[in-house]
């Protein structure tokens, strides 16, 4: 258990990647009357300046952790809030944030905006957090964004995502990154694909943000390299069938099948890959990861992925984090997300001490430059231009009984979002 207290869309520009209420209601993310009703009038009220400035000033250092503990993108969250609630337990047992206790707040978006835009508010005006950590999806990043900022709470979002593509909001001085940005992670794997795998791609995702920000990042990346992207297509949440995608591969008989498909959508179509397995189509992507492997052995074997994190990773933080993780919640798979919020904690811990342990966000945002950790995934900083986190990348295939064997990597990648200058 933890030693922490336990409670309880404004997107991008460009209509083409505008994922709109109407929409979202029939991809099955609920916006329902439910979500407006239970807790959007939280937003109500004054803004009565930095949340944490009063977040026990002498006392405990509170965070606020939400994540998608239902919807469509639950397969993450239990996984994400784990790494969050170790590096919380171990930090404490450490002594804590510059001799402070970390508690925290945790909430369930449900993997809805308007339910993140209530709970938010909530973490912000009522329980005063000094900084909120997690989410999944973009479409999550996107609505707190709308909120948090107003507020001058700090979000740290832990999913690698689009970056700046497609009018992405990913440049404020309140959003930290700990997830990879494109340049991290499929920049170092096209060139590869182009070398052993072919030039040819065929997309299918899901219809927002995420998919075809990076999308538009791939096919610039697959023309550099000679290459092309011959189909791009996006399908709503909750799509049990992709028959067309596959008489689509059939016919363009590409190299590459590069997949951007979410949550439960991905398992779908890894399962339907089984029954049809074009030949001659390799499957590619970055939402590969041990977690979507060991839950679903024997899918997807050979696919080739792009990660921050994997647990094949042979680096001795690596070995005490997984051994560190199985004494508190036992065997089960960790992947990038989940890392990336261990990581998070360890490096806002690293920029409040920095700043003489004050919690208000002016003093200790400035000193995010000096927060630097031993991650399991490998040396990790916050580069202060952009206040995304440079980080290791491995290239990895997908191997049978839900494995994952890294074939190459780069270490100490430095974030690039386009036009960023926060340092």
């Amino acid at each position: 258990m933890s030693d922490g207290t336990v409670d309880s869309p404004q997107l991008g520009s460009g209509s083409e990647y505008r994922v709109g209420r109407r929409r979202m209601l029939q991809a099955g993310l609920g916006f329902g009357a439910a979500a407006l009703l239970g807790g959007g009038l939280a937003g109500c009220g004054k803004d009565d300046g930095p949340a944490g400035a009063s977040a026990g000033e002498k006392g405990e250092i509170k965070l606020g952790f939400i994540t998608a503990f239902t919807g469509l993108a639950t397969i993450f969250g239990e996984t994400q809030f784990h790494c969050f609630e170790l590096a919380v337990n171990q930090i404490n047992a450490a002594g804590g944030i510059a001799g402070r206790k970390v508690t925290f707040v945790k909430e369930d978006d449900a993997t809805n905006p308007n339910t993140t835009i209530a709970k938010a508010n909530k973490l912000a005006l009522q329980d005063k957090v000094v900084a909120v950590v997690g989410l999944i999806t973009s479409v999550e990043r996107e609505a707190a964004l709308t909120v948090l900022p107003k507020h001058k709470v700090p979000l740290l979002y832990t999913t690698y995502y689009e970056g700046a593509a497609s009018g992405a909001k990913a440049c404020d001085p309140y959003l930290i990154c700990t997830g990879q940005v494109p340049n991290q992670q499929i920049e170092p794997l096209v060139p590869w694909l182009t070398k052993n795998v072919g030039k040819s791609y065929s997309v299918i995702g899901s219809d927002y943000i995420w998919p075809r920000g990076t999308t538009e990042v791939l096919e610039k990346l697959v023309a550099a390299e000679g290459g092309r992207v011959l189909s791009k297509d996006f399908y709503p949440f909750g799509t049990n069938d992709f028959g067309p995608v596959f008489k689509k591969l059939e016919t363009l008989k590409p190299e590459i099948c590069w997949t951007t498909l979410a949550g439960g959508d991905f398992t779908t179509f890894l399962k339907q890959w089984e029954q049809f397995k074009p030949q001659g189509v390799r499957l590619a992507g970055i939402n590969f990861d041990d977690l979507y492997a060991q839950e679903n052995p024997g899918l997807g074997v050979g696919a080739i992925t792009s990660q921050a994190y994997f647990m094949s990773i042979d680096r001795k933080q690596n070995q005490d984090f997984l051994a560190a993780y199985k004494a508190a919640y036992g065997d089960g798979p960790i992947d990038a997300i989940a890392e990336a919020a261990y990581n998070a904690v360890y490096l806002l811990k690293g920029a409040i001490e920095a700043a003489g342990g004050a919690t208000e966000p002016e003093k200790w945002l400035p000193q995010l430059g000096k927060a630097k950790f031993e991650a399991p995934s490998g040396s990790i900083a916050i580069d202060p231009a952009t206040q995304h986190t440079i980080s290791s990348n491995y290239i990895a295939e997908v191997q049978p009984a839900g494995k994952i064997k890294i074939i190459a990597d780069q270490q100490n990648v430095t974030p690039r979002v386009t036009g960023c200058n926060l340092g």
